[in-house]
């Protein structure tokens, strides 16, 4: 993952945190500040376990409650040396520290290779007095706590599990626009007084699969939402489509549409990853009209590949732009 990868991922689960919207994000954990070694290497442990090859993030500097409080990175090289300490073996690797700069402070973000699981760490208990006989531990992280690993936890981490692919935001858009008027060949394609305001959500992705096997997503465990805030509530687009990128290619006097990807297929139900590719997420709903003017939009999608067991999250606030009138748009918000 490169380095501004990292840092959107960074900026994007701190922009989170101000709006005071959970971290849902299964790969990322936050820390005010550089942790006790002891009690972070069993955490980054069962963080890793739990990640089934994943890649996991924690972001040193941020806490969940202040926001953005920043760290000293100097303190990185003494404390991951301790932290390695108290694995049995091997440890995760940190593939990439970075400072991220925010508002004058900074953070730190480090990215763990978690392909070696299981991870063991050490009993700070054995050995001493009324330390009992368990002398190392293989953690694994439920939801925000660590506990020990079960049977059938250190059967899923040897079982094999459909890496999710990575998924990198290129574009966004929300649209809105007034309700088509009743059919009439001579009369207006668009109401002149809609009831409803239908929104329309656009998303491009350069999507890459982490294997060679294909990635199949079905539009049925896809959601995406918008919402304006202190305007329009959290609203569920009712109907999403993913698609290979597409452009209009004439030749002589016909106009056909080209599907941009030899790699990427889709169908009515859902998308078929044979390869890396650009793609597009559409979404649509009509609700009834209301405010919608507001610098801000804030877009979640969720998308969930087969025989894998984590969503892919994005949440996105975007921006208010100029709506293109002749395409009769009432209001258009966008990536910055």
């Amino acid at each position: 993952m490169r380095a501004h990868e990292i840092e959107h991922w960074v900026l994007r689960i701190i922009e989170q945190v101000k709006s005071g919207q959970p971290n849902e994000d299964y790969r990322v954990e936050l820390k005010a500040e550089w942790p006790d070694a002891k009690k972070a290497a069993r955490r980054i442990a069962g963080h890793a376990n739990a990640a089934h090859g994943e890649p996991i993030l924690w972001i040193i500097g941020v806490d969940e409650e202040k926001g953005v409080v920043g760290v000293n990175n100097e303190e990185l090289a003494n404390w991951s040396a301790q932290v390695r300490t108290e694995f049995d073996g091997l440890a995760p690797q940190i593939l990439r520290d970075l400072n991220v700069p925010v508002k004058g402070r900074t953070v730190v973000a480090l990215l763990f290779d978690t392909d070696r699981a299981p991870y063991l760490v050490k009993n700070p208990a054995y050995g001493q007095a009324a330390g009992g006989p368990v002398q190392l531990e293989v953690p694994w992280r439920e939801g925000r706590s660590t506990r020990s690993a079960s049977r059938s936890d250190l059967l899923r981490i040897l079982s094999p599990i459909e890496k999710n692919p990575s998924f990198e935001l290129l574009d966004a858009w929300l649209k809105v626009y007034p309700e088509r008027a009743d059919y009439n060949p001579d009369g207006p394609l668009y109401s002149d007084d809609p009831k409803n305001l239908t929104w329309k959500l656009n998303m491009e992705f350069y999507a890459a699969p982490r294997t060679d096997a294909r990635v199949v997503i079905p539009f049925h465990h896809c959601t995406a939402s918008f919402k304006i805030p202190e305007r329009i509530p959290v609203t569920q687009f009712e109907s999403i489509v993913m698609e290979p990128l597409s452009s209009l290619v004439q030749r002589g006097g016909n106009v056909t549409e080209k599907i941009d990807s030899v790699t990427i297929e889709n169908t009515k139900y859902e998308l078929l990853l044979n390869g890396p590719g650009r793609i597009v997420l559409r979404g649509e709903v009509e609700i009834p009209k209301g405010q919608i003017n507001s610098k801000q939009a804030e877009v979640r999608v969720n998308l969930l590949p087969v025989d894998s067991e984590h969503v892919i999250s994005f949440c996105e606030t975007l921006h208010n732009v100029s709506p293109d009138e002749q395409q009769h748009e009432l209001a258009c918000w966008s990536l910055m």
